[in-house]
């Protein structure tokens, strides 16, 4: 599978507003605005697995996003909202399939498996996960009821992956879902807009984070 540097620091708002002009070519309804008393930032899997360049699983794109998560992070932080952070790994007893589809799987420890270094974690709230849906056999439901949440903002990696599977798995709870087009990355542009447009018809428009920016008071 080819990989591509579809988003990088000088690029990524461009490349960003021309994937929201092509969602919007589709005709899809804008996005459902925050309810910012009771919205919860979820991270995925923010990992050096993904972000480092000796990983065989290296999003060349993911460090670019970096930037946007941490300016999400710093606002959710500034405005006393939750945010989770997730790692994913796997070991022989809870791989199922992932064991089958991607055989080289993220160690439960080490180096690949910490968070990347540049991402703001403070003293956020991290959560185990072993499949693409943050929701199975996690606690992360329960956290949000506890926290009665009724939005999600989700951000991280990979777009057509975890995120858009997490994003299915919180709107079909209720939850009202959005996934920013430039707080997330996967491979390449192809995969990255397909999910895109997936997002945008099955669960909601997916903006771009200065715009949610602006609904938390930030700029």
């Amino acid at each position: 599978m080819k990989k591509t540097l579809y988003f990088n620091d000088e690029n990524i708002n461009d490349i960003a507003i021309k994937i929201k002009t092509k969602l919007l070519e589709f005709g899809l309804r804008p996005y459902k605005h925050f309810n910012s008393e009771r919205v919860a930032l979820i991270v995925l899997d923010m990992q050096n697995y993904f972000l480092l360049e000796t990983s065989h699983a290296f999003v060349p794109s993911a460090k670019a996003i970096t930037k946007y998560i941490n300016l999400l992070i710093d606002s959710f932080t500034n405005n006393n909202l939750p945010i989770i952070f997730t790692k994913h790994s796997n070991n022989e007893e809870n791989a199922n399939q992932m064991s089958w589809r991607w055989r080289n799987l993220i160690p439960e420890r080490g180096t690949f498996y910490n968070i990347y270094e540049k991402l703001i974690t403070k003293n956020n709230l991290i959560i185990e996960k072993h499949q693409y849906d943050a929701f199975y056999e996690t606690e992360l439901f329960k956290i949000l009821k506890t926290l009665k949440i009724e939005q999600v903002v989700i951000a991280g990696v990979l777009t057509n992956l975890c995120v858009e599977t997490t994003a299915r798995s919180a709107f079909v709870r209720g939850f009202n879902t959005i996934v920013p087009i430039d707080a997330t990355a996967t491979y390449n542009f192809e995969l990255h807009l397909s999910s895109m447009m997936n997002i945008a018809f099955a669960i909601n428009f997916p903006p771009l984070t200065n715009e949610l920016l602006t609904h938390l008071g930030g700029s």
